[in-house]
């Protein structure tokens, strides 16, 4: 029986155009100890037929879902059917260097329960990691710093973990339903990870595809824009309130100060996207970030422990013909 080193989970959902090439990214991986479940998410493109082209590598499986429930839950369908000692989450229109998972695997006898590396922008002519370099071993009150101070990568595609943290925690899932899915994610992992390896690969551990047309992140109209605002909302909450709860083990005031300002970001980069449609269509959750940002400075006082240009931005917030003069300079 083959026992995988790595398990690759593959959400499909209407990648037809970019999936072949991502695929074969994996196929040509010179580790080969690995299985790549590939789930389809009920794509209605020429997506299946593609994956299915793959199956003659006895390594890929395709598992077809009947309803498209999103990201998460495909990433969630996939860690049910992982073997492997370690799992990865690889999305279907980027593409690998074709050594990512040999240079990895050098790391997986040691004590290590999670490995985060960077990437770069996906560019003609790139195949492989020229160069890498450990940036050091953390534990997990130490990843935890780097996460709210945004000192290492957070999508799921740029680490692999161990599967016996998924395995013993069940409540390390994708939210269904959301956008932004490894916000909340990521703080669940992170808090069950003894120590994390931080590798720097040159030019990147991960080739993105940048400005995909049917990304979450590129889709900013409407009601998908006021789910993208509300989805990024509750989950920064979440993370937040968790965080809270295990202010034994993480430092506060840098809890609060990475709420505060991930609401400040939030506020002001969907504000002004908002102005050009119907404002008052989102005034409700604009008053809940304000709303929000009330309450934290209530209890830590965090506006004293503040730059003064993030101050600033605070105070437009809170006075609205300020902030829409603001953007009026801005943009002129």
């Amino acid at each position: 029986m083959f026992n995988p080193k790595i398990s690759v989970i593959v959400p499909i959902y209407n990648v037809s155009s970019n999936l072949k090439e991502a695929l074969e990214s994996l196929k040509n991986q010179t580790f080969k100890e690995m299985e790549i479940i590939l789930v389809n998410d009920a794509s209605t493109d020429d997506s299946v037929k593609i994956a299915k082209e793959f199956l003659t590598d006895k390594r890929f499986s395709l598992i077809n879902k009947s309803i498209n429930e999103g990201l998460s839950s495909a990433r969630n369908t996939g860690i049910k059917f992982a073997k492997g000692d370690w799992v990865y989450f690889f999305d279907s229109d980027d593409k690998l260097p074709i050594n990512l998972f040999e240079i990895l695997s050098k790391f997986f006898d040691k004590d290590i329960d999670m490995i985060s590396f960077n990437y770069c922008d996906l560019v003609p002519g790139l195949k492989k990691i020229n160069t890498f370099q450990e940036k050091g071993v953390y534990s997990n009150v130490q990843a935890m710093d780097m996460l709210i101070e945004n000192r290492i990568e957070v999508a799921p595609w740029s680490y692999i973990c161990k599967r016996s943290i998924l395995e013993n925690n069940s409540s390390i899932r994708f939210p269904i339903s959301r956008n932004f899915e490894d916000i909340s994610y990521n703080v669940k992992l992170i808090n069950k990870v003894n120590k994390l390896l931080v590798l720097s690969c040159s030019p990147g551990g991960y080739f993105y595809r940048a400005g995909r047309p049917n990304s979450i992140s590129n889709d900013i109209r409407g009601r998908k824009l006021k789910k993208q605002i509300d989805d990024k909302l509750y989950l920064n909450d979440f993370k937040y309130k968790f965080l809270c709860r295990n202010k034994n083990l993480y430092d506060l005031d840098k809890i609060n100060k990475w709420y505060f300002l991930e609401l400040i970001n939030l506020y002001l980069e969907y504000y002004p996207i908002c102005k050009k449609n119907d404002i008052s269509e989102y005034n409700k959750l604009f008053t809940k970030i304000r709303q929000q940002m009330l309450y934290i400075n209530s209890n830590s006082k965090i506006l004293t422990k503040l730059k003064i240009k993030e101050k600033i931005k605070y105070y437009l917030i809170m006075h609205s013909r300020f902030l829409n003069l603001y953007f009026k300079i801005k943009n002129n």
